[in-house]
């Protein structure tokens, strides 16, 4: 996986939770992974969560930033800080709180933001979702938005 040039990526995940459950687990895996790939690769998290410590004992190099909520005018400043001082080509955002955050920042700073693992990393801009997009497009960033989900099948 290469820039839209081949160059190398720089990459912000993002991941608001304080546990160390599956989700943070995979991000840590797929961190680790795309560092060895040679890509530039940081984490925003909150200080207080596992995932900080789990990830600085890894190697990948930590953001800490307290998402306490969706709209923390402290936590969106702090992210666009992290994409300007950092040149993050793409945003990986996993929850709500960081979803919004990355996603917003992401608007303001141009970076390709993702917020669902299935997608590509070629949009400009990725909802994970019909109620994602809709928010989106209510803050006035639907033109560069893909709107991308797998429909579930009920049994």
């Amino acid at each position: 996986m290469t820039g839209p040039d081949g160059e190398r990526l720089t990459v912000l995940f993002t991941e608001s939770s304080r546990n160390f459950g599956g989700q943070e687990r995979r991000l840590l895996r797929e961190a680790l992974w795309l560092l060895e790939a040679g890509h530039r690769v940081r984490i925003a998290s909150p200080p207080e969560g596992i995932l900080c410590e789990r990830a600085r004992s890894a190697g990948v190099p930590v953001d800490a930033v307290p998402m306490r909520g969706s709209a923390e005018p402290g936590s969106l400043l702090a992210v666009l800080r992290i994409l300007r001082l950092h040149r993050i080509d793409v945003i990986y955002s996993h929850s709500g709180k960081d979803s919004w955050i990355g996603g917003f920042a992401g608007l303001l700073a141009g970076a390709v933001v993702r917020l669902c693992r299935e997608a590509g990393l070629r949009e400009r801009l990725i909802a994970a979702g019909r109620e994602r997009a809709n928010d989106f497009d209510a803050a006035g960033g639907m033109e560069r938005l893909t709107l991308h989900f797998r429909e579930v099948a009920r049994r």
